[in-house]
């Protein structure tokens, strides 16, 4: 090789060296809104040419996300948004998002969800965003509580009315068993703002407008008022375990199950997802899309269940064939001990060894961190979970909540309060309609 090449080739390789930095940042991602770090981790793990940066930021209005990525105020490559929060159907419709279409395997994995999950990022023949996990955003119960304490499962507003006022005569072992509501201290305003928001999803899902001065918000108005608010702040209520929460994810259940109360005669249903975008003015869409279709075929346990009919398999406790395992020795154990001790000892081995066997069903109670019948429940419950999207009143809920106060402070009569509400609920719908 002459001096001259040499020098050329020197040259050449210094070039590279300079140029490999370059090139390993174009495999940079940066992540914003809640996705668990671990997941990063694993991934980078199998691919350790791509580095990861999870920052946890979050845009708490598509406006502002939208607006930040116009104006380059944000540098993420993929956003983590909650559906029941952000206007996400927005970003997809006008196309503030990258279309997920170059991955032909995430496309198939999104294909195989639940009909209600895929069609929600679904736009003309387009993938929009990768679903990561679904929920029950609404009213949630223990029914198995509800039937030891003999009452029966409300299935109405009118119900938990019902269920509130008559609290004070239960027996003694019911109210000293249970609480009526999960973290409420003001039954009368927990009514009011939980009642409100499935009237506003009883709206969105019947398709009538954003109306609040109807017979039926009325009724349901007349309800609340007559609550009483004898089950206020009572500190020893508060450690017991309650017959209603609201809000679940698939490893509460059956023990908390949805409660999709019922409202003028239609099931208000409540659903929201947690979708993967990637930003359109990303420079590393090819890196992030790659990131996306391992997501999706990596799912985590819990998520598998909730998006995927096809996922049926009950999810055992990772230590429970250890520890039943040590169940059966320490059970042996006994035994042997029982066969081999002299007639005088015998009572005692034999009261240890009944005591011992007696575990067996508080082990067995631990055995799944999602149970055949906790699948089978959820599988159902997807069957029928509408997905529909954040209401007006979700996008603006900070307004509302400020009339809703002003009544249960006195401020407002309940004429008044119903009259402002329907004013706002117009000049919103107008704003949105813009």
């Amino acid at each position: 090789m002459k001096a001259g090449q040499k020098l050329l080739l020197k040259a050449l390789l210094a070039l590279m060296a300079l140029l490999l930095p370059v090139c390993a940042q174009a495999d940079s991602l940066v992540i914003a809104g809640p996705l668990d770090p671990a997941r990063a981790r694993a991934y980078t793990a199998e691919h350790p040419d791509t580095t990861i940066t999870c920052t946890g930021e979050y845009f708490f209005s598509a406006a502002q996300l939208i607006s930040a990525m116009l104006f380059g105020e944000t540098d993420f490559d993929i956003m983590v948004l909650w559906s029941a929060n952000q206007d996400t159907d927005s970003l997809m419709d006008k196309h503030y998002c990258a279309p997920l279409d170059g991955s032909e395997a995430l496309g198939k994995a999104v294909a195989a969800m639940y009909p209600a999950v895929s069609a929600a990022v679904t736009r003309d023949g387009h993938l929009w965003a990768l679903p990561l996990s679904v929920s029950w955003t609404g009213m949630a119960c223990d029914e198995a509580a509800f039937a030891r304490a003999g009452l029966p499962v409300p299935r109405s507003w009118a119900d938990i009315a019902a269920l509130i006022n008559g609290w004070p005569d239960q027996p003694d072992e019911v109210r000293d068993a249970w609480q009526v509501a999960e973290l409420v201290e003001d039954y009368p305003r927990w009514f009011l703002l939980r009642m409100t928001e499935s009237y506003v999803r009883y709206l969105q899902l019947t398709g009538a407008p954003l109306r609040f001065d109807t017979p039926v918000y009325r009724e349901l108005m007349v309800l609340q008022s007559t609550l009483t608010d004898a089950l206020n702040n009572d500190p020893t209520a508060l450690e017991l375990p309650a017959l209603l929460s609201g809000g679940l994810d698939v490893a509460e259940l059956p023990e908390r199950i949805p409660l999709p109360l019922t409202i003028d005669g239609t099931e208000v249903w409540s659903g929201a997802l947690y979708l993967a975008f990637i930003n359109p003015y990303s420079p590393h869409r090819d890196a992030a899309l790659d990131f996306l279709t391992w997501l999706s075929a990596h799912p985590s346990e819990t998520a598998a269940r909730q998006l995927y009919p096809a996922f049926t398999e009950p999810l055992e406790a990772p230590d429970y064939a250890a520890r039943l395992a040590e169940w059966e020795a320490a059970g042996a154990a006994l035994s042997d001990a029982l066969a081999a001790c002299p007639p005088e000892e015998r009572r005692a081995r034999q009261e240890a060894l009944d005591a011992h066997l007696l575990t067996r069903p508080a082990l067995e109670a631990r055995r799944y961190l999602i149970s055949p019948a906790q699948v089978s429940a959820w599988h159902d419950i997807m069957a029928r979970m509408p997905l529909p999207g954040p209401s007006l009143l979700d996008l603006n809920e900070d307004l509302f909540t400020t009339l809703q106060f002003r009544y249960l402070d006195g401020e407002l009569s309940l004429e008044g309060y119903v009259r402002e509400m329907d004013s706002m609920g117009r000049t919103i719908e107008a704003e949105q309609g813009e």
